[in-house]
C-alpha cells in the first residue's frame, strides 16, 4: 500500500512540474542523461520515498504549489508512518499477551500435577 501511494505521489510531483511556473524539473534536470523517462520517474519516486522517511534529497520545491504539495505529502506521510508503527506495536503487544497466557497455563498445569516449575 505504501509503495503504491508513493507511486501516485511521485506521479503527482512530476505532473505538478508542468504547471508553467519555475519548477523543480527545470531546476534539476539539466543534463542530457536526465531526458530519459526512467531517470525522471526514479527521481520523482525517490523524492516521494524521502517524504515518508527521515532521508533527504537534493530536490526541493521551487514554487508555492510545489511547496504546498510537499507539505501535504509530509503530513500524509506522518499519519501513514504513525499508523504503520502503531499496527506493529499492537501486533507485538498481542504476541506478548498470548505468550504470557501460555506461560500462565503451563504454570497452572504444573501446579496441578505438582511438577517442579
Amino acid at each position: 500500500v505504501i509503495v503504491l501511494a508513493n507511486h501516485f505521489i511521485a506521479c503527482g510531483w512530476y505532473a505538478l512540474s508542468f504547471a508553467g511556473m519555475k519548477n523543480w524539473r527545470e531546476q534539476y534536470f539539466t543534463d542530457q542523461d536526465h531526458d530519459e523517462f526512467g531517470y525522471r520517474y526514479a527521481t520523482s519516486l525517490h523524492w516521494s520515498l524521502t517524504q515518508f522517511t527521515p532521508a533527504s534529497m537534493e530536490i526541493f520545491p521551487q514554487n508555492k504549489w510545489e511547496r504546498f504539495y510537499a507539505v501535504t505529502t509530509l503530513l500524509m506521510a506522518l499519519v501513514a508512518f504513525s499508523s504503520f508503527v502503531s499496527s506493529i506495536t499492537q501486533a507485538m503487544t498481542h504476541l506478548r499477551e498470548m505468550n504470557a497466557a501460555k506461560l500462565q497455563e503451563d504454570h497452572e498445569v504444573k501446579s496441578l500435577l505438582r511438577l517442579p516449575t
